[in-house]
């Protein structure tokens, strides 16, 4: 059994995320979904070295950072060529940290095919990073120590 709707019922329903097609067989009310859980990336340090900086301002008037085709180096990888960008209050911090063409060690993550700034790595980041590599004589460690 399904029931019309009007116009501005489909919307309030569309806006708490409820499908107006899915019904209760026995009541005949409406099934909530759930919205969909972002998934967990983990905070790592890795080595960038940005090629150009660039300050844009988002649709909202919030700044943002953008550096395309930054050098990307993580601990037992190669160097890769990938897009880092910072949102919010990492801009400030991450602006003053990067020099076009100088190696920056930074707490990142992956978002996609892009890198995320958070800013400087902290302490406990640091020996994380360093802990993870099970070889004791790493790029990062040396660089760390």
């Amino acid at each position: 059994m399904v029931r019309a709707l009007r116009p501005d019922q489909q919307s309030s329903f569309l806006i708490l995320g409820c499908d107006p097609s899915t019904e209760d067989e026995k009541e005949g009310t409406h099934i909530m979904t759930a919205p969909t859980a972002r998934r967990f990336t983990p905070v790592f340090v890795a080595t960038i070295t940005a090629t150009s900086i660039e300050t844009k301002v988002s649709g909202t008037g919030a700044d943002y950072l953008i550096c395309t085709d930054a050098e990307f180096l993580r601990e037992g990888q190669a160097p890769q060529s990938r897009t880092v960008m910072a949102f919010g209050h990492s801009v400030e911090k991450v602006r003053d940290l990067l020099s076009s063409g100088q190696p920056v060690e930074l707490a990142v993550q992956f978002d996609g095919g892009t890198i995320k700034a958070l800013g400087a790595p902290r302490p406990k980041q640091k020996a994380a990073t360093c802990a993870a590599n099970d070889d004791g004589d790493s790029y990062l460690a040396e660089r760390l120590a």
